[in-house]
This record gives structure tokens, C-alpha cells and sequence, in this order.
């Protein structure tokens, strides 16, 4: 895949680009350097962006804490399921959360940014 900025649709099991500048996923790699303490820059940068609306007509005040945990959930899912696979996997814990909303162009107050995860080669070891 080129590199860009991509949107996962559930429905049709697929990726599709996003419009954007080339350089749009620049910030976004910055952070995750940066949240990393400079280590190599990752093969794929995941940010899960949650629409709470979806959730509180049904969970009402609920919502925002069971989006976190439903992040959490993921998060580990993620990292389990690339250490199985032999890849290496980091959820990030720092960044600006505006990033991912300039990035995506996410509309500001009904989709909000709620974790990263990153996903790169297992290193290798010398022996």
C-alpha cells in the first residue's frame, strides 16, 4: 500500500484512502516518535476514533466511559494479537488529540480521537 491515510470501512471489510496531502500522516508519525522516546518510526499507525453520539442515545451519560473501556479492550486485543504474530506492537499513551482531527478532517465535537496503536516488524536479534 502507498502511504497515506486510510479508513477502515467495517461494512465492506476494506480499506479506502482518504483525500489528503501526501504529508497529512506527518504529524501524526511526529507524536508517535515523540510518545515512543524516538524509536524507529512504525510500519502502520492505527487511531481509533469513536462517534459517541452512536452510543449515548442508548448509554446516555454512560457513553464516554464505555467508549475508553471499549478502547482498552481493543488496545489489548491489538498488542496480544501482534505479539502472536511475531510483529511488534505499542499503544500510545501521549499526543495531541488535535492531530488525528486536522489529520482525518474528523468533525471536531462528533468524532474524537480515543487511542493509537502502533504496528511495526518484530526486531530483529543479532546472535
Amino acid at each position: 500500500m502507498d502511504r497515506g491515510l486510510y479508513h477502515y470501512d467495517p461494512l465492506g471489510h476494506a480499506l479506502t484512502a482518504l483525500p489528503g496531502a501526501p504529508g497529512a500522516a506527518d504529524g501524526l508519525l511526529r507524536e508517535a516518535f515523540a510518545a515512543t522516546g524516538g524509536a524507529p518510526l512504525p510500519d502502520v499507525h492505527l487511531t481509533l476514533v469513536s462517534r459517541i453520539k452512536r452510543l449515548s442515545w442508548k448509554y446516555a451519560a454512560h457513553s464516554y466511559a464505555l467508549t475508553l473501556k471499549n478502547t482498552g479492550v481493543l488496545l489489548q486485543t491489538l498488542s496480544l494479537v501482534a505479539t502472536a504474530m511475531g510483529l511488534s506492537g505499542c499503544a500510545v499513551g501521549g499526543g495531541d488529540s488535535e492531530t488525528p482531527v486536522r489529520a482525518f478532517g474528523l468533525a471536531a465535537h462528533t468524532e474524537i480521537p480515543v487511542g493509537a496503536f502502533l504496528l511495526g516488524s518484530a526486531p530483529t536479534t543479532i546472535g
